[in-house]
């Protein structure tokens, strides 16, 4: 394992880069030995962040949500819809994980209507 990590930019960051592209990469984390290189990072390391494709691109991130410990849902203001959240929420449902956490990203904050007031004001925590 230490000859596939690489030193981040930050004191006591190591990344594994996920190499080229997989078509069907969800069929390789399947095989014993990916799932064993998860097992043993995360035996080795006190957090590890796992970074994967939108859940509704396939099924990899739901594979992946079966191994970790957390899932965080990132959206991206403006072009993720609540429709598409939820039905990330049902797709990671399916194998029983739970979302533990929401980042959204790309908010312009002189939008008013993503504002803390906006949401108080409407009342429904959507923006």
């Amino acid at each position: 394992m230490e000859d596939v990590l690489c030193a981040g930019d930050v004191e006591n960051l190591q990344i594994l880069p996920a190499g080229k592209r997989f078509g069907q990469f969800s069929l390789i984390l399947a095989q014993q030995r990916s799932a064993g290189i998860l097992r043993a990072i995360f035996e080795k390391f006190d957090d590890v962040v796992v970074d994967s494709p939108p859940v509704l691109a396939g099924s990899t991130t739901v594979i992946l949500a079966t191994i970790v410990d957390e899932v965080v849902l990132v959206l991206r203001a403006g072009s993720s819809t609540k429709e598409h959240a939820l039905a990330a929420r049902r797709a990671l449902a399916t194998v029983g994980e739970k979302i533990t956490g929401v980042i959204l990203n790309g908010v312009d904050p002189k939008r008013s209507d993503y504002s803390y007031y906006s949401v108080a004001r409407n009342g429904t925590g959507v923006a």
